[in-house]
């Protein structure tokens, strides 16, 4: 499963959910479906690989939110949503439902749940995700993390290490591949915290 991200200020992410069938207008595309629970699930980890909330998956099985979920358990899993109008190529994210689209021959190729930012300022800082157009100007293969300074305010803040830059490997939050953008401080990269996934993070 892959994992990307996209970056602003503080790591948001996106989560590989699969293919969708191309559609050529806006319309409806998901619905019910099943889900076998595989060993260390969790309502966090299964609602970010389907891209759905933890909360529709309880309410839809009444499930108690407190009790593990048993390997081999079977959920129904509702994951209907409508595409946007389509595009020739290119990205669209839909910031309210978290989920990003990729249109290819103005069709939509694949869709991907995401993480983004928090939607409100939080200790003085804005970690809002930002409206607008964007175009991807380069891509990087294990890129090391240069840490923005709002970041580093915030860990000083913290009393935590401050860390200026990150190389590649296992802790940093880019992962292996990124895709970097025309909005400053804005990247799609993988991440290795793939629970943040369909969240504001």
């Amino acid at each position: 499963m892959w994992f990307v991200a996209l970056f602003v200020a503080l790591l948001v992410a996106f989560l590989l959910a699969g293919f969708c069938p191309p559609v050529h207008a806006s319309s409806v595309i998901g619905g019910e479906t099943v889900y076998t629970v595989e060993k260390d699930d969790t309502l966090e980890r299964i609602a970010a690989k389907l891209g759905v909330p933890v909360k529709r998956i309880v309410d839809t099985n009444g499930l108690d939110p407190k009790k593990r979920l048993s390997r081999g358990q079977v959920l129904k899993v509702y994951d209907r949503k409508i595409t946007p109008d389509p595009i020739d190529e290119g990205i669209v994210i839909n910031i309210p439902e978290r989920r990003l689209y990729y249109f290819k021959d103005k069709r939509l190729a694949e869709t991907f749940p995401v993480a983004l930012g928090l939607s409100r300022k939080t200790n003085g800082f804005d970690w809002r995700t930002p409206t607008g157009k964007f175009v991807i100007t380069a891509k990087q293969k294990d890129p090391t993390w240069n840490v923005p300074p709002s970041i580093q305010r915030e860990m000083e803040l913290k009393g935590e290490e401050v860390i200026v830059s990150m190389p590649p490997g296992p802790d940093n939050p880019l992962g292996k591949h990124a895709l970097i953008t025309s909005i400053p401080g804005i990247m799609i990269h993988e991440t290795n915290k793939p629970a943040s996934i369909s969240r504001y993070a």
